[in-house]
Formats: structure tokens, C-alpha cells, sequence
């Protein structure tokens, strides 16, 4: 059993054409190691006729997409967009209540269930009860919904969950939590659907208040995005709002929705409908004076108006703190925003020039707008500042491994595992570094020591970096795929 390059090139086509995933070159080691794994439950070992099945067997497809998609999710991901779902709730609810309808919530793209539950969790606080709402959970890899309907998880997945809510919401079985009675009377049903598709599941209500649609945009190309894009507004209610992964923005790509920020996330909303002006009241014309009555008496002036007393002046409200810079920038990177992104860290930084996260964000602000040489003296001042920073080595390596200046790379990327052996994202970053070299078994070395570092405390990122895997259930993923296809 051979799997070629074009095989894998024609995997990524049908992928493209009936699921709408766009799946770069740099993905091809995922789908290499998707056909060898479903090839070895196949009697048929051919590659070209597995291929040719997948066009005619919706099921074997089915099966596939598991394989080829990261369902990466965990409870309350992106707490700040829970804390603006909470923040809006009470005037959903009461305007689904006036209208006398259900309140409508779909969450896309699923994936293991975590998102759906974390939606409930917060109706149910929020006081909505089962029957003021519609929320359903779909996702295209029919093994997700499944898992989202079974609502079974490990111990080690329900951390973000705090102690008050577990024994509320959910029931201990065995080493395994639950979802409870309670919850699952909140979710409306559990159906795969792909987004690709032109049909769009709806509520009984003929739209939807809120569309919950994260870290799914990323498999699409940019017309997809677009077309995926106009269906969600075309189905959202006027007023309604989109929520989105942190690392997906619309910026340039669609312009139906106005960016609103709540508690330090972005959402996208969807204009409310204007009322129609009232009408003008009809205008009256002057009656001309008859002769024939006599005109009335002219009024008297009125008396004199008292200058009433000027008002007290009312106490200053004490000022703001100014927003921090780096919050900030980081809420401009994820609009895509970069420009202005860098204005505001340059700014930062005139006033105070040895805040090494700031530098740092700049950095890769800079290799993001593809202005590399100062990219690169950005990266040079902060380790002149601090030679040992171990996040300066980190991100100056990604810096050169972006750039294919793979010793550069290396030698930077080896410095921080040996300040911080158990620096799990350095020694992924080092694996992909000497993957791109074709030194396979220390990239092999490399992914598993991210693995076993995985289990230790991890170094937070001060600077920000989009679509870097700090979460740790990611990087696990990350490097785990990426050791198979080795």
C-alpha cells in the first residue's frame, strides 16, 4: 500500500468539493495518515479505488472526516464570549418572551459536545427554562455528535467546570462525569450537518437570536468563508449576533455584520432592522381673517421670566484606568487589524520601551505584515535587554522557522529547552524545525518530549502570538498528529 503525493492531493480536491474543507500542502501528513488508517479496515488496499469509494459511499466518507478534522474544544473556551453570552441573555429572553417565542441558539461545529452543555449551563443561570428555548448542537463528523449526545467526560476535561456547577449540572459515573437531567432538557437535538452545505437547519421561529460557529472557518478557503458567512447572516435574526473562534475574523471577507466588543471579546452582530420613521402630521394651512367676524384680541405679553439659579456643578467622575496596550493590540490582531496594532505597541513603547511583551507582540505584528527586518531587530532589542528570556528564544525561533532559516531557527529554539526542559511549545516547534529538515528522528524526539512535557506546569505567554497551540489539549493534538505522520 503506497499513498503518493497525488493521492493525497486528490483526497484534499474531494474534501474541497463535497465537504468544503481547504486543506493546505502543509496538511498533507494529516490526510497521508487519515488514508493509511482507514486503508487498514479495508479489505480493498487499493488507494485509487478507496478514493473513488469516498465519491460514491456517503458513509465511508463519514467515517473519514474524524481522522481529517481536529475537534479541539473544551468547557467555557473563550470565557469572555460566555461572560457577553451571560451579559446579553436577559434581554434575548425577554424579547423571545414579548414575542412569544423560543429563544434560538445553534451551535456549529459541535465538535465533542463541551460548547453545547457550556450554552445551556449558561440559559439555565441565566433563568431561561427548557421550553423558552431551541438550542441545537450539530457538527459535520457524525463520531462528534455521538460523543456530544452520549455527554460523557473524562475527570481531566471538566477543570474549567468549578465545583458549584459539577454538582448541579452533571453526575459522577465511575472516573467519568455525566451531563444531568437538567441539562440535557436544554438541548433541542444533536444532528450532523455540514456547513457547506446550502441548506441551513432552522428554528421553529424561522431564524436564529445567536450562532455559535467557533474554530470551523479556519477548514475554509476564503470563498467558502464568504459563502459560509452570508448563510449564517442570512439565517441570523436582525440583531442577532455570531460568535467566532478567537483566531477567525470576517475582516475584508464579508461586510454584513457590525464588530461589537463585550467583556474583552469581539462579536459579531447582525444590524437590527431600523423602525420605519413615524408619518409627518399633515400640515395646516393659515385660515385667511374673514371680514365678516371680527379678529381676535392680540394676547398679552407675558410677565417677565425669573433667571432661574444656575445648578450646582455635579462631582467629576474619577477617570478610567487607560486600557492596557498589550489588551489592545491583541483585540486589534484577532479583527486582523495589524496596522493599527502595531501603531498602538509603538506607542507603548516609546513610553516604555523595556516591557518585553510588548516588544515581543510587535515582533510578530511585524513578521505579520511581512515586515521582516524590523521583525527581526524587535526580537534582537528584547534579547539585548534579556539574553535568557526563554519566550524572546521562542518566538525569535518561530520567527526564523517561518522564514525556512532552519540553524537560525534551531539553535534559538534549542537555547529555551535547555533554560526550560519541560517547555512543551519549544520542543514542538523544535520537532516541526528539524521535520522540515528531513532529520526525522530527532523531530521524533522532539514531539515526544512536548508530549511528556505536557505533564508538567506550562510557561504562560506574556506576548501574543495568533494561532500558536498554547492550549495544552491542542498542542497534545498538534503533536501527536504530527509524530504519527512521521
Amino acid at each position: 500500500m503506497r499513498i503518493t503525493d497525488e493521492h493525497v492531493a486528490s483526497l484534499a480536491h474531494l474534501l474541497r468539493e463535497r465537504v468544503g474543507f481547504e486543506v493546505r500542502a502543509e496538511g498533507y501528513n494529516l490526510l497521508r495518515t487519515a488514508l493509511a488508517d482507514r486503508l487498514r479496515d479495508q479489505e480493498e488496499t487499493d488507494v485509487g479505488r478507496y478514493l473513488r469509494a469516498l465519491y460514491e459511499r456517503e458513509e465511508e466518507l463519514e467515517r473519514l472526516l474524524p481522522l481529517v478534522t481536529i475537534g479541539k474544544t473544551s468547557f467555557f473556551r473563550d470565557p469572555g464570549q460566555f461572560r457577553a453570552l451571560a451579559s446579553l441573555l436577559p434581554g434575548l429572553l425577554a424579547e423571545a418572551r414579548e414575542e412569544e417565542r423560543r429563544l434560538a441558539i445553534w451551535s456549529a461545529g459541535c465538535a465533542s459536545g463541551e460548547e453545547v452543555y457550556s450554552i445551556a449551563i449558561t440559559l439555565l443561570e441565566a433563568g431561561a427554562a427548557p421550553y423558552e428555548v431551541e438550542l441545537l448542537a450539530t457538527d459535520v463528523n457524525p463520531e462528534a455528535i455521538a460523543a456530544s449526545a452520549r455527554g460523557r467526560y473524562r475527570e481531566d476535561r471538566m477543570a474549567p467546570v468549578s465545583e458549584e456547577r459539577l454538582s448541579r449540572f452533571f453526575v459522577r459515573d465511575g472516573d467519568d462525569w455525566v451531563a444531568g437531567r437538567e441539562l440535557r432538557a436544554m438541548i433541542a437535538g444533536f444532528q450532523t450537518h455540514n456547513l457547506n452545505s446550502p441548506e441551513v437547519p432552522l428554528p421553529a421561529s424561522g431564524a436564529w437570536d445567536v450562532i455559535f460557529c467557533r474554530n470551523v472557518l479556519i477548514y475554509f478557503d476564503r470563498s467558502g468563508i464568504q459563502s459560509v458567512a452570508g448563510r449564517l447572516h442570512a439565517n441570523l435574526r436582525p440583531g442577532g449576533w455570531l460568535l467566532l473562534g478567537y483566531s477567525e475574523s470576517l475582516f475584508k471577507l464579508f461586510d454584513g455584520f457590525e464588530l461589537v466588543e463585550l467583556y474583552g471579546s469581539f462579536l459579531y452582530r447582525r444590524p437590527p432592522k431600523l423602525p420605519l420613521p413615524a408619518p409627518a402630521a399633515p400640515t395646516i394651512e393659515a385660515e385667511a381673517p374673514s371680514l365678516e367676524r371680527p379678529l381676535l384680541p392680540a394676547r398679552k405679553a407675558p410677565p417677565p421670566r425669573v433667571p432661574e439659579p444656575a445648578p450646582e456643578p455635579k462631582p467629576e467622575r474619577p477617570k478610567a484606568p487607560d486600557p492596557d496596550p498589550l489588551d489592545q493590540a491583541v483585540a486589534l490582531i484577532e479583527c486582523g487589524e495589524f496596522l493599527k496594532a502595531a501603531e498602538v505597541l509603538e506607542r507603548a513603547l516609546a513610553g516604555t520601551p523595556r516591557r518585553l511583551e510588548l516588544r515581543l507582540t510587535l515582533g510578530n505584528v511585524y513578521a505579520l505584515l511581512r515586515r521582516h527586518d524590523e521583525a527581526e531587530a524587535c526580537f534582537e532589542k528584547a534579547l539585548s535587554d534579556d539574553p535568557l528570556a526563554p519566550e524572546a528564544l521562542l518566538y525569535q525561533g518561530l520567527f526564523f522557522l517561518e522564514r525556512s532559516r532552519y540553524t537560525e531557527a534551531e539553535r534559538a529554539l534549542s537555547r529555551v529547552v535547555y533554560l526550560e526542559p519541560d517547555f512543551a511549545l519549544a520542543h514542538y516547534l523544535l520537532g516541526r524545525c528539524q521535520e522540515r529538515q528531513r532529520r526525522l528522528e530527532g523531530a521524533r524526539r522532539s514531539y515526544r518530549n512536548a508530549l511528556r512535557s505536557l505533564g508538567t506546569a506550562q510557561r504562560p505567554l506574556r506576548a501574543f502570538y495568533p494561532d500558536l497551540p498554547k492550549d495544552p489539549d491542542m498542542l497534545d493534538t498538534a503533536a501527536r498528529l504530527a509524530l504519527a505522520a512521521l
